[in-house]
């Protein structure tokens, strides 16, 4: 059960690490994101500029209310031209917002999602360790509580079994050899030679 303990306190302290970076990440993640927004933004309106020039050069051309005949003969063509060149414009330039959202994205948004994706990933895995380790601990419990009440139970049963063991039996003599019936194990020292006891000298 100690190991699990063990276990789960170096994981929680790796989780503790990993979640605060990975909110360093994430609001780094949007800094990032506005910072690359703004210069998509910047792009759009210098593109849109381009078109409004174009229009508003269209527009000092004179093509407005009745015309004469070669007036709005020339009107027509121009309209024509104006607006296949504006529509080119926008059309360059959604290719040039498409590819650079995809530039910014790849160079500076891409490698910190991954680095929040893989922080994620291992945050969810000690998530998962930990709480096996905890229906571990738990199992392990309860395998050691009913141990103990078993070597209890095993204890009380061979103590009044000890207890009523007639004298001379040999479950006596088993009983009385072995320490489980609640018998002394450490008996107080002699005070002195008893009566007919004789002290014999080692030999060498």
């Amino acid at each position: 059960m100690t190991a699990f303990t063990l276990d789960n306190d170096r994981l929680m302290k790796e989780n503790k690490i990993l979640s605060d970076n990975r909110l360093l990440q994430q609001n780094n993640l949007k800094s990032v994101t506005s910072a690359a927004q703004q210069q998509i933004d910047t792009k759009k309106a210098s593109l849109q500029a381009g078109i409004n020039a174009v229009e508003a050069e269209y527009n000092g051309l004179g093509c407005v209310g009745s015309l004469p005949p070669d007036k709005y003969n020339y009107c027509q063509g121009m309209f024509t031209t104006y607006s296949a060149r504006i529509e080119d414009m926008k059309r360059n330039g959604n290719a040039i917002i498409k590819q650079m959202v995809i530039d910014l994205d790849r160079q500076h948004l891409a490698p910190i999602r991954d680095i929040i994706a893989r922080q994620s990933v291992r945050i969810n895995q000690i998530s998962g360790t930990m709480r096996d380790n905890f229906d571990s601990y738990t199992k392990s419990q309860e395998q050691q509580i009913a141990v103990q009440a078993k070597i209890a139970q095993i204890r009380a049963q061979l103590s009044d079994l000890c207890q009523n063991a007639p004298s001379g039996s040999a479950s006596y003599q088993l009983c009385h050899g072995v320490n489980w019936d609640g018998t002394k194990a450490n008996l107080p020292p002699l005070s002195g030679p008893g009566k007919g006891t004789v002290i014999v000298p080692n030999k060498q």
